[in-house]
């Protein structure tokens, strides 16, 4: 973590309040949490249920929730050399705390650049380009077609919360059986959709040791290897979605209880 010079402290709290209403077999639930971040505005996050009560032994049940994710204290504070990257956190004070230097090319002093240049977090958020633009960028130039316009921006932004709303049905029932050698059977199964907003992950980022992405200066940069790969912690553009099942059976058999369970996620990005 960048605590060089002294510990890392921030603060953040919640609050949760919950009620519930009996309407016969049906049963309500509500729910709010109230969460604050010394970094990011508050949040409310609600949450409704019902379940249903088929019979004694059985139930339905149906939730629609919201929620978020807060980002890690990796994801806020790290700042690391790896070798093939320098990962920093996106915490707004952060990135400015971790710096590298970098020696510059003959190339690049003979534009009248320095012999040497520091780097920080944030000219990997705030003056970058995308690591498949510095690709292409590369090959066409390999071919003989130097053309700086390839060179796109990475975009990206310090991280902020991740946000989800997720659906969910499920199903529980406990079956007793009389002169058989299974006694009795419990089955308890879901199905759940889960939508991601602001998903966090880290981004691989190109980061020239001078000029500007915004003028198109920083591609004499590129194109002299005066560059170095970044990884920050930001938020994907990419809708994100996941879904799964779960099933589980518990099963007394004579004296022994035997149980067994099943579950399936997927996680699409578009």
């Amino acid at each position: 973590l960048t605590d060089y010079d002294g510990p890392i402290s921030y603060y953040q709290y919640g609050m949760y309040t919950q009620a519930k209403k009996d309407f016969g077999k049906l049963t309500l639930t509500g729910s709010v949490r109230y969460d604050k971040s010394e970094f990011f505005d508050a949040v409310f996050t609600p949450r409704l249920g019902a379940l249903y009560n088929i019979s004694d032994n059985q139930n339905l049940r149906v939730s629609y929730q919201t929620g978020f994710r807060n980002p890690s204290t990796q994801g806020l504070f790290i700042g690391l050399d790896l070798g093939v990257a320098k990962l920093v956190g996106g915490a707004p004070n952060n990135p400015s705390r971790f710096s590298a230097d970098y020696e510059v090319s003959v190339n690049g002093q003979a534009m009248g650049m320095p012999a040497s240049i520091t780097l920080t977090g944030d000219d990997a958020y705030a003056n970058s380009y995308s690591v498949s633009s510095v690709q292409a960028f590369a090959a066409a130039a390999a071919a003989g077609n130097i053309d700086p316009s390839i060179l796109q921006s990475s975009g990206a932004d310090y991280v902020t919360p991740e946000e989800m709303v997720q659906f969910e049905l499920g199903y529980r029932g406990k079956f007793l059986f009389d002169d058989h050698s299974v006694s009795s059977l419990i089955i308890d199964a879901n199905v759940y959709k889960n939508d991601f907003k602001n998903f966090i992950n880290t981004l691989q980022v190109i980061t020239p040791l001078y000029g500007s992405i915004s003028d198109g200066s920083a591609a004499a940069a590129i194109g002299n290897n005066d560059f170095d790969v970044w990884s920050i912690y930001t938020n994907a553009d990419a809708e994100v979605a996941s879904w799964g099942a779960t099933i589980g059976m518990e099963a007394q058999v004579g004296s022994f209880d035997l149980a067994a369970n099943y579950a399936k996620q997927v996680l699409e990005f578009d």
